[in-house]
């Protein structure tokens, strides 16, 4: 694209994306979705990388990242095996760059929409484990000073997923169990603070109380907003609101 064609992009790839939705309703599904899915990956790699005239490309579209990612797969869902699809949507997930407005965990709420049955969580759990084993395997690149950083964040957001899985299967002790196996995390108290909001997060004060007490009797000393969350769920009787203020 020349340079005076530039300021144009916006417009060129919201075309395309009405489009690309357009015949995944109608007709050639693998085909849009393919398109769809790159389209996607070309905008979270401008959000890392300058490519366009805008800091944020799905902001500049007007779309939100998880939107996207939902329309992406959404024809996915329909045209491949559910084994492929949860594959597929996992690397999406843990691999491509995220625009400022967007978590990881706002695009794992976006594949637990489409997993909605019980075999299709439990194979959800089963392919990050499958993923966090490969992942482990890789070699870092000498090159990247991130690629550790990068490796366990990917690991991470896999237990976290699995995490999740565990929680809509209603198998509270499993989904900390699988989290405190899985999540990569030197600093125990660190890890101790993601667990525990993760419970507040699905509202299992008996499990943060649990979490929280064991970790004491481990010798980790939680930090001062935690300290403050247990002693007024023990006062109240349920966790508080305004949590992290």
């Amino acid at each position: 694209m020349s340079k005076r064609e530039r300021p144009k992009w916006r417009f060129i790839v919201k075309r395309l994306y009405k489009d690309l939705l357009a015949v995944a309703d109608e007709s050639d599904v693998p085909e849009a979705a393919k398109l769809l899915e790159e389209l996607y990956q070309l905008l979270c790699y401008s959000c890392s990388h300058t490519l366009f005239s805008a800091y944020d490309s799905f902001e500049s579209i007007g779309i939100e990242q998880e939107e996207f990612f939902w329309r992406v797969l959404a024809p996915k869902y329909r045209c491949e095996d559910k084994n492929t699809f949860i594959k597929n949507a996992l690397l999406s997930m843990v691999n491509n760059p995220l625009n400022r407005y967007t978590l990881r965990e706002n695009l794992m709420v976006v594949i637990l929409e489409f997993i909605k049955t019980p075999d299709l969580r439990e194979m959800t759990i089963a392919k990050c484990s499958e993923l966090i084993e490969i992942i482990k395997r890789e070699p870092l690149s000498k090159k990247e000073h991130l690629a550790g950083y990068r490796k366990q964040e990917k690991l991470n957001n896999l237990a976290k997923m699995a995490f999740l899985c565990y929680v809509h299967l209603y198998d509270y002790q499993n989904a900390i169990s699988y989290f405190k196996a899985n999540y990569c995390e030197d600093d125990k108290e660190v890890a101790l603070y993601v667990l525990l909001r993760l419970l507040v997060g699905i509202d299992q004060k008996d499990y943060f109380l649990q979490e929280y007490e064991k970790a004491l009797k481990n010798g980790i000393t939680p930090r001062d907003t935690l300290k403050k969350i247990y002693s007024l769920t023990k006062e109240k009787g349920e966790l508080p609101a305004n949590l992290w203020s």
